[in-house]
């Protein structure tokens, strides 16, 4: 596939996530199939203890992930929608941790692939990783009103 133009929109312009609930950073490669992106959970996210994130938390990373690769495809298809779609997490398939935690303030890498598209349903495999590690895999499903 050949790869989305850069450089990418700006996440605000797509993502609706704002604060410590925003994981997503930047999105580092992507085509219209898949996206790879750094992202980060701060330690001010209510779900870290003691610098650390649970595992379970890479899915709503990879839900981000997903998000941003959608409204980045829609940007090159020319939608120039000024705000962000809201979109709903609406399954989660074959979740693994692989670890029980992953530190917050620090970058985690997920790459999220489309496995089947419906408009407005799609399902993405996800892989998340920190310094190399695998953290948590699986597959989530997304509805974009």
């Amino acid at each position: 596939m050949s790869a989305l133009e850069q450089p990418f929109p700006d996440i605000d312009r797509i993502l609706p996530h704002r604060g410590p609930s925003r994981f997503v950073i930047e999105a580092i490669r992507a085509d219209r199939d898949s996206a790879v992106c750094r992202a980060r959970v701060p330690a001010a996210n209510a779900l870290v203890t003691d610098g650390h994130a649970p595992a379970f938390l890479g899915i709503e990373v990879a839900a981000q992930a997903a998000a941003l690769h959608s409204g980045m495809v829609r940007v090159e298809d020319g939608e120039t929608e000024a705000e962000p779609r809201v979109g709903y997490l609406t399954g989660v398939r074959e979740a693994t941790c692989h670890r029980p935690t992953f530190r917050s303030d620090a970058d985690v890498e997920v790459q999220v692939v489309i496995t089947h598209f419906a408009v407005p349903i799609s399902m993405h495999r996800f892989e998340m990783k920190q310094d190399g590690q695998t953290i948590i895999t699986g597959s989530i499903s997304t509805y974009v009103p």
